[in-house]
Parts: C-alpha cells; structure tokens; sequence
C-alpha cells in the first residue's frame, strides 16, 4: 500500500514536534517530492551507503537522525562527495526527512530508547539545554558490575568498541546521552550516578570522570543513537501498518579498531 508522503511527513512532525529542535540544529525536511511512498530506508546518517541501500529496495524516502544538511551549505558541485549524493538523491526522487534534535529531546526518542535497552526506572530528564529536557537518569533494577553492562552492549548491540574511564564500581544509578553528551556529565556527577554513558567522550573527559568517581562510557556516536531506528520503526507501522521499512543499522564511516591493530602488528612483525 502506498501513502502520501505528506501524510507520513507530517506524522513525524507531530511527533517529534519543531518546537523540540535546539537553536542551532535543522530537523525537518531536508528534500520534499509530493508523491506516494510504499517503502522507507531509516539510517542515523545520509551517505552513499545509505542512498545505494534505499535504491536497492526502490524507497522514496529516507528518514535520517543527523540531517543531510546541517554545516550551511553553499553549493551543489557534481563530482564532489556531497554534490553527487544531494544530486542523485534528487535524480532519484528520494525524499529525505530528519530528526536530530527533536528525537533527542522527545520523550520516547534517542535517550528514551537507550534507557530501555537498559531497562532504566524512575527515569528523569538529565539536563536542560536550550531549554529543553534532555539525556536520561535513572536506575537499573538491581546493582550491576561495569563488565556486566559491558557484556550487555558488546552481545546485544554487537559493539565492538567501548572505552571506559574512571574507577570501577558497583553500579545502580545511570546517566545517559545519545551522541556527543559529555557536556552533561557534570549532571550525572550532581545527581549521584555512578554511570554515565555517551558517545565521543575525549580522554581529558575521562580525566575528569576518573577524579570526580564517576565511570564515563564512551560506546560511540553511532552506537548510543541507533536505536532510535527501530524506535522510528515502531511509530511509523502504528500509523502506516503496510509500509515496507528497511534499517540501515550499521555505521559506514566506523572501522574496527581490531583490524587497525592487527594491522599495525603485521607492520612491524
């Protein structure tokens, strides 16, 4: 069955409503065809592999979290990385539509999905920013070791890479931030947890974990956000329950660490 795109669009607007996008982000529509939509791609990021992906699966539409235009764009040049991506998308009549920081600050979005994954209670809002409530404080049902909630990302997640910092501990009480959140983690030192987790914690961030006795979790950009998609999924069918939904749940910027290593060692072996 196919739907209007307007319909679909609009939908995501009620949800992750335009008053909940920070001052200096651009959520919404990034590329608008009036048209009908049968199939969706949902990616965090709008790249080649995605575009490759949503015309494999004949999608007319994209829905991203980082918008596709977020660093003010100047011009379309054919030939370059972003020119050829924005022109085929356009050639393609792929509509793309994102959802940055509106998903990050809705109540059921970003946070909210890693907060479940944790199985977070009496959940409260971490921080204002701009105004507006985001990242996520809570508790696990029961105390935890740090290689216990280790394990959990690494076999349920399937990631590969996490840092960690500070001092370990038994852990109950757990602030969280989708994607680059370690401004917040004065918050989380305030309101006692003994676990923060982020994306692109930097080492001096560690630092100041390890000195003020809070574990700072570093999973990564990618890997604190994505699941969101299948979060987007879930609404999308409550809504359009014939839409054909494709999740692109793999980075493609991301390469393992272990592969770097193993290839510095074959180097100098």
């Amino acid at each position: 069955m196919k739907y209007k795109s307007k319909e679909i669009f609009d939908f995501m607007d009620m949800w992750a409503k335009k008053e909940y996008m920070m001052s200096w982000d651009n959520s919404g529509m990034q590329i608008y065809f009036d048209t009908y939509i049968s199939n969706i791609l949902l990616c965090l990021d709008v790249d080649d592999k995605s575009l490759e992906m949503a015309k494999n699966n004949n999608c007319q539409a994209i829905i991203s979290h980082h918008p596709l235009f977020f660093g003010g764009e100047k011009n379309i040049i054919e030939g370059s990385y972003r020119g050829d991506l924005i022109l085929s998308l356009i050639d393609n009549k792929i509509s793309v539509y994102s959802g940055h920081t509106t998903l990050d600050v809705v109540s059921d979005g970003v946070n909210f999905s890693l907060a479940r994954f944790l199985d977070l209670k009496n959940q409260e809002s971490l921080a204002l920013d701009d105004g507006l409530p985001i990242g996520i404080v809570g508790e696990l049902k029961e105390e935890k070791s740090l290689e216990e909630i280790l394990k959990d990302f690494r076999d349920k997640l399937n990631i590969k890479n996490i840092r960690t910092y500070g001092k370990d501990k038994k852990i109950k009480r757990v602030s969280l931030c989708g994607g680059a959140g370690s401004s917040y983690m004065d918050e989380a030192i305030k309101n006692g947890s003994q676990l923060f987790i982020s994306g692109d914690i930097k080492y001096h961030d560690g630092q100041y974990a390890y000195e003020n006795n809070i574990i700072a979790m570093d999973i990564g950009h990618f890997h604190s956000e994505k699941l969101i998609l299948p979060r987007i999924k879930e609404k999308l069918l409550e809504k359009f329950s014939e839409l054909d939904i494709f999740i692109k749940d793999d980075s493609s910027y991301e390469m393992f660490w272990s592969w770097i290593y193993k290839k510095i060692l074959l180097k100098w072996m």
